[in-house]
């Protein structure tokens, strides 16, 4: 959708000269007004375009964004993003600006012909800051030897992914950061018993609530305990930060086959991480609290000098990123959902084969050749 310009409305006044004969003779005609009449004034300013606006707030901006996402309409999508937007996808290239965008999604329903985007639960900061969880469903119907499918596979896909959203006042989209697993997808397309992953999902695992921020007590405090924990760890002081979860604590890693339960599994998958990554620092990039829930961006950062599970020690330097939601309860992490995406540290290991070129769009039908004469 391009982009309405607003310029300035310039209004004419006709100004017309009453001329009164009489006997006596034609009298001057009166001196025009200076200003528009009231009436004219109004008329302009009835008439004069609105700035265009996007939805109002982040529920009508989930619904519009699932709507032109599943009608395959790739520039209604597009026109839900600011201008000079920025889409962030963790191990993938930025697109920037609506025609890339509107061009990334046409790609999109190309390689997915039945593609469909449900929007799942909302933490909203306020109007201009949200996470959003949804849920990417469809058919491998195209060739996409980029994303690591040379030839389609016609096998279903349903991954859980979500964004970090940051909106302008006038509603528009100004950046998103988007966390998805990559393995997640080719895998469900082309299943490795050796590599099990998710199973394909089709609606939102943990519903579709807007948890936007509602003061609760104690809520302010929450941020700073996940901080802690942050320092805690860098500084090698496992047990210690490990403490910060509850007993019966649920771990749900959407870049890992399943969910895990217990203070032991989540004690022993952060000791396998602190043996390949010695060094691990995670960083708090940005948070904010609402209602019970933590919602942040974080930076993982270490060496990889040991193994991690059947992957052997490469000696690379690993930066990954993630956006998680910790829900808490008296000072205890009792819930933990995050979204990544392993291909980043994966390719970061050199791990993956690079991806190869985009396969060409559909190229228009010759035309018909003339009948035989």
């Amino acid at each position: 959708m391009q982009r309405i310009l607003i310029g300035s409305l310039l209004v004419s006044a006709v100004l017309l000269a009453a001329c009164d004969e009489s006997s006596s003779g034609s009298q001057p005609a009166a001196a025009p007004s200076a200003a528009p009449s009231a009436k004219a004034s109004a008329s302009a300013a009835a008439e004069a375009p609105k700035p265009p606006e996007g939805p109002k707030d982040h529920a009508a901006r989930a619904k519009a964004l699932a709507e032109a996402f599943t009608a395959h309409d790739a520039k209604r999508f597009a026109a839900l993003y600011a201008e000079n937007a920025v889409i962030k996808t963790c191990g993938q290239p930025d697109l920037t600006g609506r025609a890339a965008i509107e061009k990334d999604t046409e790609h999109m329903f190309a390689v997915f012909e039945d593609v469909k985007l449900v929007a799942g639960r909302i933490w909203a900061k306020d109007k201009h800051t949200a996470v959003l969880e949804w849920v990417d469903t469809g058919t491998n119907t195209g060739d996409a030897p980029e994303m690591g499918l040379p030839k389609a596979t016609n096998k279903p896909v349903g991954v859980v992914g979500a964004s970090w959203l940051e909106v302008g006042d006038d509603g528009f989209i100004k950046a998103e950061h988007v966390y998805v697993d990559t393995p997640t997808m080719i895998g469900q397309l082309k299943p490795d018993p050796k590599n099990p992953v998710r199973a394909v999902v089709t609606a939102p695992p943990n519903g579709t609530s807007l948890l936007d921020a509602q003061a609760t007590p104690g809520v302010s405090g929450n941020v700073e305990i996940l901080s802690k924990w942050a320092t805690t760890f860098s500084a090698g002081k496992i047990d210690e930060a490990l403490k910060v979860f509850g007993k019966d604590v649920v771990m749900d890693d959407y870049s890992s086959p399943a969910a895990i339960k217990g203070e032991k599994p989540i004690k022993d998958m952060w000791t396998m991480y602190v043996k390949a990554l010695p060094d691990l620092k995670p960083t708090l990039a940005r948070s904010f609290a609402t209602g019970d829930y933590v919602v942040g961006e974080w930076e993982y950062q270490g060496i990889n000098k040991g193994p991690m599970g059947p992957i052997k020690a490469t000696n690379k330097p690993i930066d990954l990123h993630e956006v998680e939601v910790d829900q808490l309860k008296d000072g205890k992490v009792i819930n933990v959902w995050a979204w990544g995406n392993s291909a980043e540290m994966l390719g970061q290991m050199g791990l993956l084969p690079p991806p190869g070129p985009a396969a060409p769009a559909p190229s228009a039908k010759p035309a018909p050749a003339p009948a035989a004469k």
